[in-house]
């Protein structure tokens, strides 16, 4: 089922259709897109990693979000499950020509409630009392540059689908990576 549900995700995070790859004038009132920051958050930032160090990745959602439109959404109230929420990041390494290009991430260099589906990590959240959280680590294996990103595009927000596809009321939340912002992506070096 998360392996699904990833790829549903995947599948959303890529269409779309205002500048930032997200459609603004939905005429569904049952969709609301929120828009917040600080959603998740690099946990131990550093400008220069060691071979072997791991990031750290912490998500929070807060239960009380305003959309973009004004309207108060409390995801508890209408019944919100954690294994409803998703969000995946890639990480990218570049080459030797200055581009980035994915790194094929796999299960074993991931630390927490996460997974692998294709080159995304896939977040999977826990409910507490007050928010939905995660907290995940990427074991970093090998020397280089390296971004975090949301997606394959440069400075992409990060995209929470919230609620399954068939369930009556769709929410989307966009928040860019708290290190991050709509001109660049947390880049960093590993040695």
């Amino acid at each position: 089922i998360r392996a699904l549900f990833a790829g549903m995700l995947l599948c959303a995070s890529m269409c779309g259709c205002g500048d930032d790859g997200y459609d603004d004038d939905h005429s569904d009132d049952n969709y609301m897109r929120v828009e917040s920051s600080n959603i998740t958050t690099v946990t131990n930032v550093r400008d220069t990693y060691n071979v072997n160090d791991i990031i750290y990745l912490e998500t929070n959602i807060p239960f009380l979000l305003t959309t973009v439109s004004g309207q108060r959404v409390d995801l508890n109230q209408l019944g919100l499950e954690a294994s409803q929420i998703g969000c995946g990041i890639s990480l990218f390494k570049q080459a030797e020509d200055q581009t980035y290009e994915s790194v094929l991430l796999t299960s074993d260099l991931l630390v927490g409630n996460a997974g692998v589906y294709q080159d995304f990590v896939t977040f999977f959240c826990s409910k507490t009392a007050t928010n939905f959280n995660n907290q995940t680590g990427i074991k970093l294996n090998a020397p280089g540059r390296y971004q975090l990103r949301a997606g394959n595009v440069v400075a992409m927000p990060m995209f929470y689908q919230l609620g399954d596809f068939n369930a009556e009321t769709r929410i989307d939340l966009i928040s860019y990576l708290s290190q991050s912002n709509a001109d660049s992506d947390f880049t960093f070096t590993v040695e």
